[in-house]
């Protein structure tokens, strides 16, 4: 049996070392990379190390705002780029009546009378051509004119609108005011009004047959013939004017300007402003290129020892003082499990860059109050310094957001230490809300702080305040069935006596059910002087004997 117990014992060491590794491992690829993150930098702040120097030259990145404003204006600086095609709609005209005329004619000549007609008209159409090359013919009677008439009329309508320029496009595409026309190699900057949409020309090709004069119904008739010719002779290129927008991005540079060697990067003493951030950042990132493949390996090293060294003391202290957590693998991975989201938001926050403080949409308040309430206050507490050391680290040792989130994660456990009901995780969001607040306003006037920035980052620290007791709700019922946990919460709802089958054992066995109570109030006293879970005791002591509601007589006291 020993034997047994021993190997189990080792089983689980091995899954907890296997854990805290995968643990370790998966929150350092979330570094930032390739930097040299030695430095704390946070806009008004003081820098109260020696002054820095350039060790070598590097240029100095531009803020990301203005970059993307400049990338915005350089794709917004190309025009769209049209092909300019010879003529083509006149050219078929002309062949195609040449075409059409012989057609008829052989028609004509057939005496059997079968119409054949192997041109794109209607049937309608057709008859109407073939009876005016009668009437030509004097084959009928009648007046108008020729076929020959008409398609020259066809002709010079469509010639008109190919010599302003047909686009390939219709009006209702937006396109910039001027356009590109390329010929070879060269294009030519011209306004979009010198020309006609592919509509437009339709609309002007129909105008100009209409100025013919021709009936009603050989008006029909030529307008289905001329629509097939309006071809556009500006065809505009999608592939060329993307390559123009890349080039044109291309062209606009990373950089601001250049730090030479030597030169002082900021003094001792200097308040920190936006473009000493930028020079200091610039300088990180140049600092972490320059360090080699040794150096990459040596940084990583020195991560991974980082954030081992805190998920190591996190584990000394449930080892010392809350074995039972230590021993329960199933908990070590839903400690894991938070530790890990937690801080993949906070890799993803850091991706994003915009110019609102979205750093406080990390929950680290919703996870205090998780772990408070799966484990106790001192657990929450613990493992709140802990969360919020590594994310600070993740956004490159960030003093400023570790301690708000500690303020506000510390106040978190607090607010759900003595849990009653689950209503009483959404009185939280007050004092997470105060937290923040006084946070906010603390390093606000430290560093000089407009006012409207601290009501922005007060705007979204409440938006945390909100959201983290309802992330807690959520998650708590989740990790509850999953990993099997029964809270504080859980006992609590166990021992309301609204429950079926205390109604049940009220019902069926009420002796059984006053012996129960008195045996639930010496348990609870009991292990209160023992310095066990009162609560589990107390609902324990309330089902012990629900079995006998099957036979209830069978027992003196009911």
């Amino acid at each position: 049996m020993e034997d047994y117990l021993n190997i189990d014992t080792k089983k689980g060491i091995k899954r907890k070392i296997l854990i805290g590794l995968t643990t370790i491992f998966l929150i350092v690829i979330m570094f930032p990379k390739g930097e040299s993150i030695e430095y704390e930098v946070t806009e008004g702040t003081i820098w109260i190390h020696d002054d820095l120097i350039a060790p070598f030259s590097f240029p100095i990145i531009k803020d990301k705002t203005i970059y993307q404003a400049e990338i915005k204006a350089a794709e917004e600086s190309v025009y769209p780029v049209f092909i300019k095609k010879e003529l083509l709609g006149t050219d078929s005209v002309q062949k195609y009546a040449a075409y059409l005329i012989n057609v008829i004619d052989d028609n004509l000549q057939k005496e059997n009378g079968n119409i054949i007609n192997p041109t794109f008209l209607s049937s309608n159409s057709f008859n109407k051509f073939l009876n005016i090359r009668k009437r030509q013919k004097g084959m009928i009677r009648g007046s108008g004119p020729g076929l020959q008439e008409i398609f020259s009329s066809v002709m010079s309508a469509i010639e008109k609108v190919e010599k302003i320029g047909i686009l390939s496009v219709n009006s209702d595409v937006k396109l910039k005011d001027s356009i590109a026309i390329r010929q070879g190699n060269i294009d030519r900057i011209e306004p979009i009004s010198n020309y006609l949409t592919a509509d437009m020309a339709r609309r002007e090709v129909r105008n100009n047959i209409s100025s013919f004069n021709f009936n009603t119904e050989i008006e029909n008739t030529v307008l289905e013939y001329a629509m097939r010719f309006v071809f556009p002779n500006l065809i505009f290129d999608s592939e060329l004017t993307n390559i123009e927008v890349e080039q044109a991005k291309n062209n606009i540079s990373k950089y601001s300007g250049i730090v030479n060697e030597n030169e002082r990067i900021i003094a001792k003493h200097d308040r920190i402003t936006k473009q000493a951030i930028l020079i200091i950042e610039s300088f990180k990132e140049a600092k972490g290129d320059t360090i080699g493949q040794v150096g990459m390996l040596l940084q990583a090293l020195g991560k991974f020892i980082h954030i081992g060294l805190l998920i190591g003391l996190l584990t000394l202290y449930l080892y010392f003082f809350r074995k039972k957590i230590f021993y329960d693998n199933t908990k070590i991975v839903l400690i894991a499990i938070v530790f890990i989201f937690v801080s993949f938001v906070t890799f993803l926050l850091s991706q994003i860059s915009v110019e609102a403080p979205i750093h406080f949409l990390i929950f680290v308040p919703a996870a205090s109050m998780i772990f408070t309430i799966a484990f106790d206050s001192r657990v929450g507490f613990y493992t709140t310094v802990i969360l919020t050391l590594i994310t600070g680290a993740l956004r490159g040792n960030d003093y400023t957001f570790m301690a708000m989130n500690f303020i506000a994660g510390g106040i978190s456990v607090y607010t759900v230490r003595d849990i009653k009901n689950r209503t009483q995780i959404f009185r939280s969001f007050l004092y997470i809300l105060f937290g923040y607040f006084a946070s906010i306003l603390a390093f606000g006037l430290e560093r000089f702080a407009p006012v409207d920035t601290m009501l922005i980052e007060l705007a979204f620290a409440g938006s945390n305040a909100l959201i983290s007791p309802v992330l807690t709700y959520g998650l708590l019922i989740f990790f509850e069935r999953i990993f099997k946990i029964t809270t504080d919460l859980t006992l609590l709802e166990l021992s309301n006596f609204d429950r079926p089958i205390l109604k049940e054992l009220t019902r069926k066995a009420p002796g059984t059910f006053n012996h129960s109570l008195i045996m639930g109030n010496l348990a609870e006293a009991a292990a209160e002087k023992i310095g066990a879970n009162p609560l589990l005791a107390r609902v324990g002591a309330y089902y012990h004997d629900i079995g006998k509601t099957i036979t209830p007589l069978g027992f003196v006291e009911n």
